[in-house]
This record gives C-alpha cells, sequence and structure tokens, in this order.
C-alpha cells in the first residue's frame, strides 16, 4: 500500500467492486480503445491476475476510500522477453 498526502494505492480488492465498476464505466471508451477489447475486464479478473502472479492490479483511491480515481496495472516484461528472445534465436 501506498499512502500519500491525497491518495491511496492499494491491491486491486472486489470489496471495492462498486466503486471501481462506477469509475470503470465512466471512461470505458478510452478503456476499450486502450486495451484493444470490446469491453474492461471485471475486477475479480485483475485479483486472480495478483494471486497468479501474471500481472498486477492496484486501486488509486481517496485517503477515506470513497472515490476511485482509477486504476494502475502493471504486467511483467519477463515472459515477454523470453518469447522475443526464444523467436529471435530461431532466426538466427
Amino acid at each position: 500500500m501506498l499512502k500519500t498526502d491525497n491518495l491511496i494505492i492499494f491491491p486491486t480488492d472486489t470489496d471495492y467492486f462498486e466503486s471501481d465498476d462506477a469509475a470503470v464505466m465512466k471512461s470505458k471508451n478510452v478503456l476499450r480503445l486502450w486495451s484493444q477489447s470490446d469491453c474492461p475486464e471485471d475486477l475479480g479478473h485483475h485479483v486472480e491476475d495478483n494471486t497468479n502472479h501474471a500481472a498486477y492490479g492496484y486501486l488509486i483511491y481517496s485517503l477515506d476510500r470513497k472515490v476511485c480515481y482509477g486504476s494502475l496495472y502493471v504486467n511483467p516484461t519477463l515472459p515477454v522477453l523470453e518469447t522475443t528472445w526464444s523467436v529471435s534465436q530461431k532466426k538466427i
């Protein structure tokens, strides 16, 4: 968890589904463009990613945890690097 004077960032948690979903719906068109998919993924999927270490999701909230400002997602680069290395080695 990271806490500043203005906000708090903590791992994705389904207890915050309603406020996270409201934030997602406000920006769904941008999210669809950014993720190149038809709809945003649900919060449960991101909790599962955290558990499986497939990716890491964090929620960004007001200090009182009543207002969701957004989310932060971190995707590991190692699988991408391993795939790229494997492909490049086959071309040699």
